[in-house]
């Protein structure tokens, strides 16, 4: 094998790596999980960088190029307005530890999809490898939730099988047992997204031609079937959005259709069963009309926490609250009258009172389980609004020079509409807007 081939395996791992690595020594979420996959996206940023160093020559990036590196400077000049006005700017400039999607965070991702974007410009050949090594990821992860499925203490760390002392349904990596199983991430949701979107890139691998029918239905089967089993709701709804939009524009051959109709009716199954079994107790108390009873019992209520957010953005319209924006807005309508908000940690918020003395309040969700509210509250309207204009720009793009990528975008974005960014995930949906102008045939 020549030093070549060794080269482009070692390419395709690494994009696998993004997907799948972790950090077994660790003990914290954030550590095992989230760290380890940034990481790796890090290092492509840097071999991106410095291949296309080499070929300064060849560099001549297209007017595209630079209207969606336009686009992301003002994005990122408002998430650091953001982040120095935060009344926590270290929390809006690191994120919190599990999700890490503060603004360094987003720095790294607008250098991965600007730096692929140009990568593939040139090297256009390589994208099935990165498509390749994606997929592989998500392969792996699938048949790592089968294990989880059987005994859900395994979670792939030194530390696997061991609970939280005191308790009998948490981990000692303080996985929850209903958050299993979570494959090779912190959460069963977190791993939902790959399987989706995964599930949607197989089939527009195969449209392509890039992978043989034989190959790509085998690999669909198993991320519906292990998406079904792992009953992520927003992730199946998410899955079925992206076939959907990807039989609109790019009709399927009777056999494909009919296996697609198969998955899908096995999809939606698995989808009103995961509902029926996670009914939301008093639900009917507590909403006022039937949609909203409806609303609550889908998203696990997740309609109180976008109530919160919404009184969050309320507080500081402009500008917001600096990344992870729900966690501080959250801390602080939890603190109790007459006391202030002094510090905001990944499970726990401080409050001070006019004594001096410091009560500590256990925080609730870190995020408002909402793409729309989660940037509002965060980024206020001013940096929001820059976020969804960056996004639709993308979507636009893409919809003229790459029709079938942007049934994946569709999975990744309804998906977001009931769970959130994190940097254990959130680079693959990014990824495929950086292929936006590599040409009319992806």
């Amino acid at each position: 094998m020549t030093k070549s081939h060794l080269a482009l395996h070692g390419y395709t791992l690494l994009f696998c790596l993004t997907v799948i690595a972790l950090n077994p020594f660790a003990l914290s979420r954030g550590t095992i999980w989230t760290q380890p996959k940034i990481l790796c996206v890090a290092i492509v940023v840097i071999v991106h960088i410095l291949t296309l160093c080499k070929d300064q020559q060849q560099l001549i990036p297209s007017k595209q190029w630079w209207l969606q590196f336009f686009a992301w400077v003002i994005f990122l000049f408002f998430g650091l307005i953001s982040t120095l006005l935060s009344p926590f700017p270290v929390v809006s400039l690191l994120g919190h530890a599990i999700a890490a999607d503060g603004l360094l965070y987003w720095f790294l991702i607008a250098g991965f999809v600007l730096t692929n974007s140009l990568f593939l410009h040139h090297y256009p050949h390589l994208f099935q490898y990165q498509l390749r090594g994606i997929l592989v990821g998500a392969t792996l992860v699938a048949l790592s939730m089968y294990p989880q499925l059987i005994d859900w203490k395994i979670d792939y760390t030194l530390h696997s099988g061991q609970v939280w002392e005191g308790t009998e349904h948490i981990l000692a990596t303080a996985v929850y047992r209903d958050h299993q199983p979570i494959g090779l991430y912190s959460h069963r949701g977190f791993a939902g997204f790959t399987l989706s979107i995964a599930s949607v890139l197989a089939l527009v691998a195969m449209k392509n031609r890039w992978l043989l029918p034989r190959t790509a239905l085998p690999l669909v089967v198993l991320y519906t079937v292990t998406l079904s089993l792992a009953k992520v709701r927003g992730a199946m709804l998410g899955m079925l959005a992206g076939w959907f939009w990807l039989c609109l524009i790019a009709p399927q051959s009777r056999r494909v259709s009919q296996i697609l109709i198969l998955l899908s009716l096995i999809g939606i199954l698995s989808f009103g069963w995961a509902t029926t079994e996670r009914r939301v107790r008093n639900a009917e108390i507590y909403a006022s009309t039937p949609f909203e009873v409806a609303l609550k019992h889908f998203t696990s209520d997740r309609v109180y926490l976008w109530q919160k957010a919404w009184i969050g953005f309320l507080a500081r319209p402009w500008f917001g609250w600096g990344f992870s924006g729900y966690s501080i807005a959250n801390a602080t309508q939890l603190c109790p009258e007459e006391t202030n908000l002094v510090a905001v940690e990944d499970y726990y918020a401080y409050c001070r009172d006019v004594d001096g003395n410091v009560i500590e309040m256990k925080t609730e969700s870190t995020k408002a389980h909402n793409l729309v509210l989660d940037q509002y509250v965060s980024l206020g309207l001013f940096g929001a609004s820059s976020y969804f204009l960056l996004l639709g720009y993308y979507f636009l793009n893409l919809s003229r020079t790459s029709p079938a990528m942007l049934s994946a975008s569709v999975t990744y974005i309804i998906y977001a509409l009931t769970w959130y960014d994190s940097g254990q995930f959130s680079h693959v949906g990014w990824w495929i807007f950086s292929v936006n102008f590599l040409n009319r045939n992806v």
